[in-house]
C-alpha cells in the first residue's frame, strides 16, 4: 500500500460527533468573575480532543453576550466540560456547538 492509502484509511477511521447544547444563564456559579458552569456532554471522555463554539443560530444579542463573557473551557472530565466566564456573567442562554473528535 502507498502512504496515501494508509493516510486515507487512518483518516477514514476517525469519527467526529456534533452536539448542540446550551450554556444556561441560570446555571452560572460565582459572585465575581470568573463565573463557572459545568456543561454535561454525553460521550465526552476526560482526554478527548474537540472544540466548542457559539452556535451558528445564536442571535446577535447572544453573540455579544458571549464576547462580553470572555468564555473559556477550563476543565474536562468524563461527560462534562467546565466553562469559565472571565468577563461579565451571561444574562441570556447561549447556544453552543461541540464537536468531539474520535
Amino acid at each position: 500500500d502507498s502512504n496515501m492509502t494508509k493516510i486515507d484509511t487512518a483518516l477514514g477511521a476517525l469519527k467526529s460527533v456534533a452536539i448542540n447544547t446550551t450554556l444556561l444563564a441560570s446555571a452560572w456559579v460565582g459572585v465575581d468573575a470568573p463565573f463557572t458552569q459545568e456543561l454535561s456532554v454525553d460521550g465526552l471522555s476526560a482526554n478527548q480532543n474537540g472544540t466548542i463554539s457559539v452556535a451558528h443560530n445564536a442571535t446577535a444579542d447572544q453573540r455579544e453576550i458571549a464576547r462580553e463573557a470572555m468564555l473559556s473551557v477550563i476543565g474536562q472530565e468524563d461527560g462534562k466540560l467546565l466553562i469559565a466566564a472571565d468577563g461579565e456573567m451571561p444574562e441570556f442562554d447561549i447556544p453552543v456547538y461541540i464537536i468531539l473528535l474520535g
